[in-house]
C-alpha cells in the first residue's frame, strides 16, 4: 500500500502565503535604518490618533484621506 504525502502544516494556502508575506515585510524592515523605519510604519500602520478631529491640528500624519483608508483596511 502506497503512502500519501501528508503536509507539513494542515492550514490553507492563503494563511502560508499571507505568513510569508509577513516574513518577508518584517525582513525588510529589520534592514531599514530608524527613521525610514519609522516612515514606514506612519505611512502604513494603524494609529487610531488619525481620526481623532481634535488631533489633526497638531500631529501631521503622511498620506493624507488615502492613507486614512487603506490603514484602516490594512
Amino acid at each position: 500500500m502506497a503512502r500519501s504525502s501528508q503536509p507539513i502544516f494542515n492550514v490553507p494556502p492563503v494563511i502560508v502565503w499571507l505568513c510569508g508575506a509577513m516574513a518577508l515585510i518584517h525582513g525588510v524592515r529589520s534592514f531599514l535604518d530608524e527613521g525610514t523605519d519609522l516612515s514606514v510604519l506612519l505611512w502604513f500602520a494603524f494609529i487610531p490618533a488619525r481620526y481623532d478631529p481634535s488631533l489633526t491640528s497638531s500631529l501631521q500624519f503622511p498620506g493624507g484621506i488615502a492613507a486614512d483608508a487603506w490603514t484602516f483596511v490594512t
